[in-house]
């Protein structure tokens, strides 16, 4: 019989969990059709990128020489959840950001730093989409940097127009008129190391979104603004899913 993977040794068996995920514990008209998935063009690519991850894995681990049999219970879990929720996950770009987690978690300095969030952790892997987990690791917008994010409270003002004279030369009388602008429909930017949000409804939601899994937290109001910081486990989220230049090609 062949040697269990390295990755298969934390994972289970691959090709049985691939195939036969949730069908063991369904019962009824699901359960009979979730095995005809198996033959779909859908299911032939999922497979495909799975088996992809695990072999960039298996090459990543035997290249740094990084030991299954040293792992910490935390490192464990991690690594663990994140291979299982990347046999669920169809999104290419999570993939890489799971196959990061996983390539980081078994970093000694790393598994210290995350021993006692591994069940939080975990379940942040598993809920955060691939563009919520760009967020939060690049941090930033347009291609500038930011530390915390600010929401407007208040509608953004319009900004007035120089007045514009004219000259009747007939009559010699002098004519004013001042156009006052109006307001951005939507706007955010950063200046001094903040995210400005003025009235982005798709940012606006993306925050929301991330306050739920805990990656934000509101640090002060008042009559103008919002202020929000990321979390300790926004930092260690970023610690995870950045990708280690050694892993580089």
């Amino acid at each position: 019989m062949e040697e269990k993977s390295k990755i298969e040794s934390v994972a289970g068996s691959l090709s049985t969990t691939l195939v036969t995920t949730g069908i063991g514990v369904l019962s009824g008209g699901i359960a009979s059709f979730l095995p005809l998935l198996t033959g779909t063009l859908a299911h032939g690519r999922h497979v495909k990128r799975i088996e992809a991850a695990i072999k960039d894995l298996e090459e990543s681990i035997n290249k740094q020489g990084l030991r299954i049999n040293e792992l910490t219970d935390a490192q464990y879990k991690i690594i663990g959840d994140a291979i299982n929720c990347m046999l669920s996950t169809v999104d290419e770009e999570k993939i890489e950001y799971l196959k990061r987690a996983i390539r980081n978690s078994f970093k000694p300095e790393t598994a210290s730093e995350l021993e006692y969030e591994a069940e939080v952790l975990t379940r942040t892997l598993r809920d955060i989409s691939a563009k919520e987990a760009k967020f939060i690791v690049e941090r930033t917008h347009k291609e500038e940097t930011f530390t915390d994010i600010r929401i407007f409270t208040e509608e953004k003002q319009p900004k007035p127009s120089p007045s514009k004279v004219s000259s009747d030369g007939k009559r010699h009388m002098l004519t004013a008129s001042t156009v006052i602008s109006a307001p951005e429909p939507y706007c955010s930017l950063v200046t001094r190391s903040s995210l400005y949000v003025y009235r982005d409804e798709k940012m606006k939601d993306k925050i929301n979104r991330l306050l739920s899994l805990n990656l934000l937290r509101k640090v002060e109001t008042n009559e103008k603004e919002e202020i929000y910081n990321f979390t300790p486990i926004a930092d260690q989220i970023k610690t995870l899913l950045t990708e280690d230049k050694d892993n580089k090609d």
